[in-house]
């Protein structure tokens, strides 16, 4: 999936979130359903860091289940500098009430990419955060696109003959 396409997912469960999300932050079964369709890992969270929902995705990257995860904060999941990284933006969202898009290393070397906005009640109240994760799509250095694209022009050049 590309940055693209992330964003947009993420731009469309906020608002998913803001229309159905009541002022004790649930999601009913229907809207649970289509949070667990999408194919990233999505969790809100409430002022206080708090996770307070999550989709399947979720759960299944941090290998947890969702009674394990909601009610307990970052620190639970990741380690302390992922989570310390993952509280600072997600101050910053609530502080600037804007969508923040970054990129952080969890679990040692594995790199994700982070889509977390601000979202509302239907009050217009700020409730917290939604966050979006998936892996950071990997890299093909310039040698290696090099390498790559050699092989195939050979390939083509032996299947001309």
């Amino acid at each position: 999936m590309t940055t693209e396409n992330a964003h947009k997912a993420s731009q469309n469960i906020k608002e998913l979130l803001e229309e159905d999300i009541k002022e004790n932050m649930s999601v009913s079964s229907v809207d649970q359903s289509l949070i667990d369709g999408i194919p990233y890992a999505i969790c809100w969270k409430d002022l206080n860091h708090i996770i307070v929902g999550c989709n399947k995705r979720f759960c299944e990257m941090i290998d947890k289940s969702i009674e394990n995860v909601i009610g307990n904060d970052c620190s639970y999941i990741f380690d302390q500098e992922g989570t310390n990284q993952l509280n600072k933006v997600s101050k910053q969202v609530i502080n600037e009430q804007k969508e923040m898009h970054f990129f952080i290393d969890l679990y040692g070397n594995k790199e994700f990419e982070v889509f977390e906005s601000p979202f509302n009640s239907k009050k217009n109240k700020l409730n917290g955060t939604v966050m979006t994760i998936k892996p950071k799509a990997p890299t093909v250095d310039v040698e290696m696109k090099k390498r790559i694209i050699e092989s195939i022009e050979s390939v083509a050049e032996h299947v001309k003959k």
